[in-house]
């Protein structure tokens, strides 16, 4: 989900939406609806996400512990129809900004939500990650910026009258500082996260953050955190199961006949392509890695340390490093894709998926059921 518009942080917001907010906030954040209790000592989300089935189509595709999940979460947007969707982008939206008022008001601040905004749900068209059109496009789409995956919904929240600007005009800079930090919180937190690709501290980022980190925490999350940690760690657990394992490495065999070897799996490469750019476009972070190095395991020095014919090495960075990069990136991914087409891979890797997800959820059947009918429980029907 994308949010653009009047904020401070919707460019930075919009930007990172492309990496793991917007999976996750499409996958589960589904906007709770009835009013909070600012006396409360922390806001908490009122009951109303959403009750629609998904339809059959995306119950087919998922596996025994996804669909649970489904239930424990709400459907994911791609699941609706425009009308539908447009609908609840609404509701989410009015959640937000009140959860927002409420938590302020427990700071000692006034915020009004902004409801006069116009949020509207449009789809960006676009060939989806890991396909060869892609691949041709935008690579993995690490040093090219793409828009979101493929028929994607985007939420826009455009427009509309400032509520608070009148209240943040009497501000002396020290109060609308402190309002600010109250409502915002820091913003390098969201930065560093967008920067690494990585979901950011909501606690971190004031009561905006903590309204986007409500809607993305699944309903009865404390109650049943054992049951929430075991998930985490099932799931974590598919990347190192011999059936996975064994597919990496005809991947991998595949990688090295096209004249790629010592990679060791889809995902592997992506996080590595990831972290190397990093490097490679903030000079900062490359400067740290040099420091941090440990040399007497790896004396060949980290990606893109260069030593000179004066025997002096230097950690190659900028334009032409750039540049390079990107000609690897997209080899690397059109490489990729050739071999999952070959291997039949990524219908392969679903099948291991959902063979281990009936077997964690026939050992766990009670359990996953109990937590989802509390979520479904806390939910309005609308």
């Amino acid at each position: 989900m994308t949010f653009t518009g009047t904020n401070p942080s919707s460019s930075a917001l919009a930007r990172f939406g492309k990496l793991a907010l917007a999976a996750m906030m499409l996958a589960a954040c589904t906007g709770p609806t009835a009013n909070l209790e600012p006396a409360d000592p922390t806001p908490t989300p009122p009951s109303g996400r959403s009750t629609a089935s998904p339809p059959a189509s995306v119950v087919a595709q998922t596996g025994a512990l996804d669909e649970f999940l489904i239930r424990i979460w709400g459907a994911p947007i791609t699941a609706y129809t425009q009308p539908d969707a447009q609908a609840r982008a609404e509701v989410e939206h009015r959640w937000r900004e009140e959860y927002i008022s409420a938590c302020m008001a427990q700071q000692g601040f006034t915020y009004h939500p902004n409801l006069d905004a116009h949020v509207s749900v449009q789809v960006i068209a676009g060939p989806l990650p890991g396909t060869r059109q892609f691949a041709e496009q935008f690579g993995f789409g690490i040093s090219e910026d793409q828009p979101l995956p493929g028929d994607t919904p985007a939420v826009l929240v455009m427009g509309g009258s400032d509520p608070n600007q009148q209240i943040r005009a009497a501000m002396s800079d020290a109060e609308l500082a402190a309002y600010q930090e109250a409502l915002w919180g820091d913003p390098t937190v969201l930065a560093l996260a967008n920067q690494e690709g990585v979901l950011p501290d909501f606690s971190k980022l004031g009561c905006w953050g903590a309204a986007i980190g409500a809607q993305v925490t699944p309903p009865g999350d404390d109650e049943f955190s054992v049951l929430a940690a075991e998930v985490k760690r099932f799931t974590a657990s598919i990347e190192v199961a011999p059936d996975i394992i064994a597919l990496n490495a005809q991947w991998a065999a595949c990688l090295t006949d096209q004249g790629h070897p010592g990679l060791l799996s889809p995902t592997q490469l992506r996080d590595s392509l990831a972290d190397e750019w990093l490097l490679v476009s903030d000079p900062a972070a490359g400067e740290q890695l040099v420091l941090d190095w440990d040399w007497q395991a790896s004396p060949d020095g980290p990606p893109g340390w260069v030593v000179g014919e004066d025997g002096v090495g230097r950690l190659v960075t900028g334009t032409d490093a750039e540049a390079a990069f990107r000609e690897r990136e997209f080899a690397l991914a059109l490489a990729d894709v050739a071999c999952r087409e070959q291997l039949n891979f990524d219908y392969q890797r679903t099948e291991i998926s959902h063979q281990l997800q009936q077997q964690f959820v026939a050992e766990n059947q009670d359990e996953l059921e109990a937590w989802a009918a509390f979520a479904e429980s806390q939910r309005d029907v609308q």
